[in-house]
C-alpha cells in the first residue's frame, strides 16, 4: 500500500485572501467578509472507520461541525474540539484524510445543502493510497444540523481534523453616548462703598468643570441701587471662573452688593 500526505500552506494563505479581503467594507457579524481566524489545536471531528462506515463511491456523505459536544458520534473526539462551543462561524480550516480507496479517483468537500460543485476544493488518489490535503471550508449557515458534506468518486474511509475556524469580526462593547452637563455657580457677595475703588466677585467652577461663560446673576444687586448707579469695570473669565468687578460712584445713595455668576460645563 503506498502512502502519501501533502499539505498545502499556500491553499491557506490564498483561502485567508479570499475570506478576508473581499473588498466589501467591514461589518461587525458579517460571516461573508472581514473574517477572523482562530486556530485551535489539531482535532479529529470525523473518521468514517469508527462511525459511518466506508464512503460510497459519487454518494454524498454529511458532517456535524458547528454546536457540537462530542464528536464521537461520527468517529470524532469524545470532546468539542474548540470548536463546537465556537458558535456559528462561516468556515473551518481542516486536513482531509482519503483512506483506501478501491479505485483511483478524487474527493471533494463543500457547505452542506450546496449543489456538488464541478470544480472545489478537492483532491485526488490513487487506489489504496492514504492522501491527505489541507483546506478551508465554507460550511452552511442554515438550520440543519450538517454543516459539511463530501463526495468521493471511491469506496474509501475518510478522516477530519480541524485546525482552526473562520468567524465574524467581534461585535465591540457598546459605548456611552457623552452628554453635556452644565450647572450655574454664583459666587459669594461683594459689596462697593460709593465712590470706593474696584470691587470684584469672582464664581469659581468646580474640579471637572470648565468655565464656558458668565455674567451678573439674576438678582444680584441689593441695596437699593442699581446697575446705572455703578460702573461696570470687567466681566470675563479669568482661569476657571467668571469675574465681575465694580467701581462704586458718587451717584450711588448707598452701597452696592452683588454677585457674579458662572456657567460651568463637564462632558460625561
Amino acid at each position: 500500500m503506498k502512502h502519501h500526505t501533502s499539505l498545502f500552506a499556500g491553499v491557506f494563505a490564498a483561502a485567508v485572501c479570499l475570506l478576508s479581503a473581499s473588498g466589501a467594507q467591514a461589518a461587525y457579524g458579517d460571516l461573508a467578509a472581514d473574517l477572523v481566524y482562530t486556530p485551535v489545536a489539531l482535532c479529529r471531528i470525523a473518521d468514517t472507520r469508527i462511525a459511518g462506515g466506508t464512503l460510497t463511491a459519487n454518494t454524498t456523505r454529511s458532517f456535524d461541525v458547528t454546536a457540537v459536544s462530542d464528536y464521537s458520534f461520527q468517529g470524532g473526539e469524545a470532546n468539542n474540539c474548540a470548536i463546537g462551543n465556537a458558535g456559528s462561524f462561516a468556515a473551518v480550516a481542516v486536513n482531509i484524510t482519503v483512506i483506501n480507496p478501491n479505485v483511483s479517483g478524487s474527493l471533494k468537500a463543500f457547505a452542506f445543502g450546496a449543489t456538488t460543485p464541478a470544480s472545489a476544493i478537492a483532491m485526488s488518489y490513487a487506489a489504496g493510497e492514504v492522501r491527505s490535503n489541507f483546506a478551508v471550508l465554507k460550511i452552511d449557515q442554515g438550520a440543519s444540523a450538517n454543516e459539511l458534506s463530501v463526495v468521493s468518486t471511491a469506496s474509501a474511509h475518510l478522516t477530519i481534523d480541524v485546525v482552526g475556524y473562520f468567524g465574524a469580526l467581534p461585535t465591540p462593547p457598546a459605548q456611552a453616548t457623552p452628554t453635556l452637563s452644565c450647572t450655574n455657580v454664583n459666587s459669594a457677595a461683594a459689596t462697593v462703598s460709593p465712590g470706593g475703588g474696584s470691587v470684584c466677585a469672582v464664581a469659581a467652577c468646580a474640579a471637572g468643570y470648565v468655565v464656558t461663560g458668565g455674567g451678573i446673576s439674576s438678582g444680584a444687586y441689593s441695596n437699593n441701587n442699581t446697575v446705572s448707579e455703578a460702573t461696570i469695570y470687567s466681566s470675563a473669565a479669568t482661569g476657571n471662573s467668571w469675574q465681575v468687578c465694580h467701581i462704586g460712584t458718587s451717584a450711588m445713595t448707598g452701597t452696592l452688593t452683588f454677585t457674579s455668576q458662572a456657567r460651568c460645563c463637564r462632558i460625561q
